[in-house]
């Protein structure tokens, strides 16, 4: 894609996905900024832009062959979960303190961060802590303390992402300073008599969340990197297919029955994630032959 500085663009908003459209400022390294009428600059990479012809001009002639969207959507998502490996591995070796990777539910976080840490040669349990689901501000003190110099995962913790004192905590656990104190001075009869009133945290944070990244603690996201795997319906499709090859226990023809028909009725799906797939199939392994009507009915009533 041939992108200069003085081009129009079209790109979406992070979050929103919302259509926008501004004028590239500069071009470097595949990257482009771009100023939006209302005096905001937004930086993208060149893959995510796309050229806006500007009346009474004759648009530039293309180099080589065009990306097509369907290919465009395949390179972004794989580079977008290419990057959280990166980033899971970054914090596990201990080169960066934590990482937040955002998206909706049934996207495929968990197993992909479980997956990077056993290809790294992790241990659950041994090397690295999961949480998950519900935990109070004292449970998530506790948690650091009895799983400090080693990585914690937080999966679906959204409780300590929003609780006050939480975030607090959380804030210094991850500081940059070289000394990273955490303190608790509320007494309890219910506290752990083993566990001092303040520490010296050691360890690393992964946070698996469905909030959106907008809705982060702003303090917390500034000492994280943060990977924003949200996704619309054409990529968790696209998605599916990806890993289509990857999941057991099926064959590869009934797979592909399945991705055929979800993609048939996706309009109609309520709640579309990469759980629909396995559920297609779980439904089409039990009930062959009412299979269809089955799991139309699950999917969009």
């Amino acid at each position: 894609m041939d992108i200069k500085v003085g081009t129009v663009v079209a790109f979406q908003e992070t979050m929103t996905r919302r259509p926008l459209q501004g004028t590239v400022t500069d071009c470097r390294d595949g990257q482009v900024k771009i100023t939006t009428t209302d005096g905001q600059v937004h930086s993208r990479v060149v893959s995510r832009v796309k050229s806006v012809a500007t009346p009474g001009v004759a648009p530039a002639p293309r180099v080589g062959t065009a990306m097509s969207p369907l290919a465009a959507t395949k390179a972004n998502l794989k580079s977008r979960f290419e990057f959280m490996r990166d980033v899971v591995t970054m914090v596990a070796n201990g080169h960066t303190v934590s990482a937040i990777i955002s998206g909706s539910g049934g996207l495929g976080k968990t197993h992909m961060v479980r997956e990077t840490l056993e290809d790294i040669g992790l241990k659950k349990g041994l090397d690295y802590h999961v949480v998950k689901g519900f935990t109070s501000a004292r449970g998530l003190y506790e948690t650091l303390y009895n799983n400090n110099g080693r990585l914690t995962v937080f999966d679906d913790c959204d409780s300590a992402l929003k609780d006050r004192i939480s975030a607090s905590l959380l804030k210094a656990a991850l500081d940059s300073y070289s000394v990273r104190d955490i303190s608790w001075l509320v007494k309890s009869a219910t506290m752990d008599a083993t566990i001092p009133l303040n520490f010296e945290y050691d360890g690393r944070i992964v946070f698996l969340t469905n909030k959106l990244v907008h809705e982060l603690d702003g303090p917390l996201v500034t000492r994280s990197l943060v990977v924003d795997l949200q996704m619309n319906r054409d990529e968790i499709l696209e998605r599916m297919e990806q890993i289509l090859p990857t999941v057991q226990d099926f064959s590869m023809p009934d797979k592909i029955r399945a991705m055929e028909f979800i993609r048939q009725v996706a309009p109609q799906i309520r709640n579309l994630s990469l759980r629909t797939l396995l559920m297609v199939l779980r439904i089409m392994k039990a009930n062959p032959k009412r299979w269809h009507k089955l799991a139309e009915h699950f999917l969009t009533t």
